[in-house]
């Protein structure tokens, strides 16, 4: 039985470090700071690209490292391979096509629509 327990345990464990982003954040991103410029995003299973309105792009890897599901609202924890943590929130309930990432401290860096950019002002008014 304990090795059954400990052998269940390790599988969980091992799912749990190298978990794929979610489909709610994955695919194309619009994507706006606070200073107004506008950026697009690319989410993978396993990485991501942000490409300025220049068209230079950046490329990381990460992985999900939490869900959290409060009132209907949804939020993603994501980890860098360098160790940065982010965090992709759906603060509108039930509604994954305009969201936020932010800092692990929460401060937000960009907002993010499926079709189009979304001011900061605009996601909370909503």
């Amino acid at each position: 039985m304990k090795t059954f327990l400990y052998t269940t345990m390790l599988i969980l464990l091992s799912t749990l470090i190298g978990c794929s982003g979610s489909d709610a954040y994955r695919g194309n991103w619009k994507a706006m700071d606070k200073n107004g410029n506008k950026w697009d995003i690319l989410f993978d299973a396993k990485s991501f690209t942000v490409k300025n309105s220049e068209g230079i792009s950046e490329k990381y890897e990460y992985t999900q490292n939490s869900v959290k599901i409060e009132n209907a609202i949804k939020s993603y924890g994501i980890k860098l391979k360098d160790g940065r943590v982010f965090t992709i929130s759906f603060p509108l309930a039930n509604n994954t096509s305009k969201g936020i990432i932010s800092l692990e401290t929460k401060e937000p860096l960009y907002t993010i629509g499926r079709n189009e950019y979304v001011e900061y002002a605009d996601l909370f008014k909503l």
